[in-house]
């Protein structure tokens, strides 16, 4: 089925774009610091960690760019498996999690993550056109404690990141 875009998706599709550029960049730099035998400063012991997962790479990337950008560690992850194994290795004060993944589904992603630490907070995006309203509410069903359809605003995502974690924008 065809979408039909506002203004409102137009412009947050073209925020993506303009953010993905600096993101990667960022992301290169980091990079070529750490190959290059530049000492990394250790983590933050008292930033708020979030787990993204998702299999589309730019939304990893500008996700992940902006939740560093406000001051978050940030670790990504590329399916819903490699998520539930980076979460039980070190586990995340948020996790957001697109819904529709190779491997292992957000939804059951979230169900097992929930099951794992009933305290985590748990944030839901999903792209998923046609019954995307109900897959949302699904993940609501089985533990995300907020859902946001995709394309997301990334200033209200942020601003749902803070309220959940508690902290101050």
């Amino acid at each position: 089925p065809e979408r039909d875009f506002n203004d409102r998706s137009w412009n947050q599709i073209m925020a993506w774009i303009n953010l993905a550029p600096s993101a990667l960049t960022r992301r290169l730099s980091a990079a070529r610091s750490a190959a290059g035998g530049n000492k990394v400063p250790a983590a933050n012991r008292t930033m708020p960690r979030v787990l993204v997962i998702d299999d589309d790479g730019v939304t990893r990337l500008v996700l992940g760019a902006a939740l560093r950008d406000a001051g978050y560690d940030v670790e990504e992850v590329a399916d819903g498996a490699e998520g539930l194994a980076a979460f039980r290795a070190r586990p995340a004060d948020l996790v957001i999690s697109d819904l529709v993944m190779p491997q292992h589904g957000g939804l059951e992603t979230v169900r097992e993550i929930r099951q794992s630490d009933p305290k985590v907070r748990i944030l839901v995006v999903s792209g998923v056109i046609g019954s995307s309203a109900e897959h949302l509410r699904a993940a609501v069903r089985l533990g995300a404690d907020r859902v946001l359809p995709k394309p997301v605003n990334l200033p209200e995502l942020l601003a749902m990141v803070a309220g959940l974690l508690n902290r101050p924008q």
